[in-house]
C-alpha cells in the first residue's frame, strides 16, 4: 500500500496521466493537477524500521528517520535503504538520509536534560520499534509513562533513562549538540532536522542553533 501510494503521488507530481491500476489504488487519466507542476517534488519515506527502509530504497530518493539520534540506528537504516536500492538496480550515489532527532538545547545542560525527560516520559511508548532497538525495557517505558499520566512529573522524569536521551535526542549545550551531530553525520545522516521540543525556551533554542550550532557545519564543510 505504501509503495503504491508513493508511485501514485509521484505520478501526480510529474504530470503523468497514464491510468494507474494497483492492488489498493486506482486512478484514471482524469486524475491530474489541472495546472503546470513547476518542479518534481522529491517524496521521501518516513521510517523507524529496517523493512520499510529497504522497501523505500527500491523507489524513493531517501528516507527520514524521526525521533532518533543514535548513530547505530541511523547506520543500520541507511544500510537497509542502500540494500534496497542495489536490489532494484539503482545507484546509491544520490541517496539521502534525513535524521530528525528530538532536541533540547540550552546553555545549561541540566535545564536541557530536565526538559527533554518530561517529553520522553510521554512519548516513549510510541517510539517502538526504536525503543527495542535501543535496548530500553518496556517496564521502564511504562513506569515513566504511568507516572506522567497520574501527575507525578518529577518521578516520570527520574524514570526516563539516559539511554533513551542518547538514542532519541540531541540534548545539552551547543557544544554537546555539535558533538552528537558529528556522530550522526559519521553514521550516514546527510541532513539533520532539529525536532521538537527544541528546548525549554524555544526562541532561545532557535537562536543557539542558528548562532552556535549551524555555523560549525558551514564554511566549506560537506
Amino acid at each position: 500500500m505504501l509503495r503504491e501510494a508513493w508511485h501514485l503521488m509521484d505520478r501526480m507530481l510529474t504530470g503523468d496521466r497514464t491510468p494507474f491500476e494497483g492492488e489498493f489504488f486506482e486512478a484514471t487519466a482524469e486524475l491530474y493537477f489541472q495546472f503546470e507542476v513547476p518542479r518534481r517534488v522529491p517524496l521521501f519515506i518516513g521510517t523507524w524500521g529496517p523493512q520499510t527502509a529497504r522497501l523505500a530504497g527500491k523507489f524513493a530518493p531517501g528516507i527520514k528517520i524521526d525521533c532518533t539520534a543514535g548513530p547505530q540506528h541511523i547506520a543500520r537504516l541507511r544500510s537497509e535503504f542502500l540494500a534496497g536500492r542495489a536490489a532494484a538496480g539503482r545507484s546509491g550515489d544520490e541517496a539521502e538520509i534525513i535524521a530528525g532527532p528530538l532536541t533540547s538545547i540550552h546553555e545549561d545542560r541540566a535545564v536541557a536534560d530536565d526538559h527533554i525527560r518530561g517529553f520522553l516520559a510521554l512519548l516513549q511508548p510510541f517510539l517502538a520499534p526504536m525503543t527495542r532497538a535501543a535496548g530500553i525495557a518496556e517496564e521502564e517505558i511504562n513506569a515513566s509513562y504511568d507516572a506522567f499520566n497520574r501527575g507525578d512529573v518529577r518521578e516520570a522524569k527520574a524514570l526516563v533513562t539516559d539511554k533513551a536521551i542518547e538514542a532519541f535526542t540531541l540534548t545539552g549545550t551547543p557544544g554537546d549538540v555539535i558533538e552528537r551531530v558529528e556522530g550522526m553525520v559519521a553514521a550516514g545522516a546527510d541532513h539533520v532536522a532539529f525536532g521538537p521540543p527544541i528546548g525549554p525556551d524555544p526562541m532561545g533554542a532557535l537562536a543557539l542553533l542558528g548562532t552556535k550550532v549551524l555555523p560549525h557545519f558551514g564554511a566549506g564543510r560537506p
